[in-house]
């Protein structure tokens, strides 16, 4: 898609350019043409309204190629313009046959577009136009001796026209194969920059391969000089080690007496703390059923606080009904002195409903006294019924903080006998890790002196790689020196792509 814009831009461009040239030699040509008419004996009015049309065409024109507008089309208005020339030329008042040399200029301006479509309107149109305007300055009655030279002369022009034909396909051909060859040659020219590029960058890479590889030789022999000079050191201090390897042994039998040691230790810590938890459990259940008998003592307190508080209640019955007797007592005795009045008003005949009445009253006074007396014991009653259920409360209050505190003890002792366990636990870890601790200096003890014989045949062994290494290091001196050969080749090469 862009390769095609590109094309069309570039078209676009050299018909804006022929285009440019053409309007140029238009107005030249114009100019030219009006002074000879002025010449001629016209003055320069007619001479303008002669050329008007055309003053009129190329001002447009000029005006487009200026804007840059309809570059195409403008083409097709320059061919008219052409036309428009030959018209005014041929149907002037004076017409030679010399005239039809301009039908020739034109063919050879409009051949610069390459277009075969425009060279045959304007070769076709201006010598249709030109033989009418010539044959009408004629009245359309030619002289015999004219016919000769107009059919040469359009003969000429057919001819002119034919080689411009045939010549801008040949251009056009040529132009195209010369396009398709610049074509070519950009692309070899990109082609040809790009394979600098890699080789440039080849060389980039290889150059810093080289910078590389250099910093690695030098590293590599000065690792290799190093290396030779610590197994002088290990070969030297093979020695020591075996000393140390034997100090080391004594150290871990001495280690191991100890272990044994504390693993009786710990035996006996381990059956103290067995010891420990079976009392901290007894304990325990001792606690547990503490706890059972204490919640017992709640219940039954519990109980007896239900009983008092019924009982309270009883009591409170107790004196209601009282209260409703004391009342009836004293109804009793005031019918009864009711009684003693109706008795005294009836006289002789009231008096036996008088000792009636009087017995009623005293009876009725006895068991005011009386209830008065229940009341007052009822009294004591209660009291003692509340004091009794403070004391039930009370008790009720002290045997949950009991339960309580006992809840908290068994907590304390239920932590003991997990932290007894953990010991016991613990215990039995530890005696287990000293025998493994035993085992295990007596296993390091044999490995230690295997060491030993080990470290004896590494010291000799290592003598050899020491002159293994003495061998390596002369090597590298070696690619050291072809390196340098190799950094003299990629120099070259670097010129050469720099040339390029």
């Amino acid at each position: 898609m862009s390769n095609a814009l590109t094309e069309l831009n570039k078209k676009d461009e050299l018909i804006y350019q022929r285009n440019k040239l053409l309007i140029m030699i238009l107005w030249f040509t114009s100019i030219i043409s009006m002074s000879f008419v002025v010449m001629s004996g016209f003055s320069i009015i007619e001479t303008l309204g002669m050329f008007s049309i055309s003053i009129i065409i190329n001002t447009v024109i000029t005006l487009l190629v200026i804007k840059r507008l309809f570059t195409n089309l403008t083409k097709y208005i320059i061919v008219v313009s052409f036309i428009l020339s030959t018209f005014v030329t041929f149907f002037s008042p004076t017409v030679t046959l010399s005239l039809f040399f301009l039908i020739v200029f034109y063919l050879i301006l409009i051949a610069m577009y390459e277009d075969w479509i425009l060279t045959l309107i304007v070769g076709i149109g201006c010598l249709i136009i030109s033989n009418i305007g010539f044959s009408k300055s004629y009245n359309f009655t030619l002289p015999e001796n004219l016919l000769p030279e107009l059919y040469s002369v359009n003969f000429f022009i057919v001819l002119i026209i034919g080689v411009i034909f045939v010549q801008g396909g040949f251009n056009v051909k040529v132009r195209n194969h010369v396009d398709s060859l610049i074509k070519e040659v950009i692309k070899m020219k990109d082609k040809s920059e790009q394979n600098n590029e890699s080789i440039r960058m080849a060389i980039t890479t290889l150059n810093s391969f080289s910078t590389q590889l250099v910093q690695t030789i030098s590293s590599t022999s000065s690792i290799s000089q190093d290396l030779s000079h610590t197994f002088n050191e290990m070969a030297s201090g093979s020695s020591n080690q075996v000393e140390s390897i034997s100090r080391i042994n004594d150290s871990i039998r001495n280690t191991s007496k100890f272990t044994n040691g504390v693993k009786e230790t710990a035996d006996e810590m381990s059956g103290k703390s067995l010891e420990n938890l079976i009392v901290v459990k007894e304990g325990n259940q001792n606690l547990n059923q503490l706890q059972n008998e204490i919640g017992n003592i709640s219940s039954v307190i519990g109980g007896m606080v239900i009983v008092t508080q019924e009982l309270n209640e009883q009591s409170s019955k107790i004196a209601n009904i009282i209260v409703e007797i004391n009342e009836i007592s004293n109804q009793t005795n005031l019918l009864a002195l009711n009684a003693a009045i109706e008795a005294a008003h009836a006289g002789e005949h009231g008096k036996g409903f008088a000792v009636v009445a009087d017995e009623v009253r005293k009876l009725a006074e006895s068991s005011k006294k009386s209830t008065e007396l229940i009341q007052t014991i009822l009294n004591g009653i209660e009291e003692k019924v509340h004091m009794a259920i403070d004391q039930a409360q009370k008790g009720d209050e002290a045997a949950e903080y009991s339960e309580k505190a006992l809840s908290s003890v068994q907590a304390v002792f239920e932590k003991i006998i997990l932290n007894a366990e953990e010991t016991t636990n613990a215990s039995k870890k530890i005696e287990k890790m000293l025998g493994e601790l035993n085992q295990s200096s007596e296993s390091i003890s044999e490995e230690v002196e295997a060491i030993a014989s080990v470290t004896e045949e590494q010291s000799a062994s290592t003598e050899e790689v020491l002159s293994s290494f003495d061998e390596q290091h002369s090597r590298i001196k070696d690619i050291e020196v072809k390196y340098t050969e190799l950094e003299k080749i990629i120099e070259q090469l670097n010129e050469i792509a720099n040339n390029e």
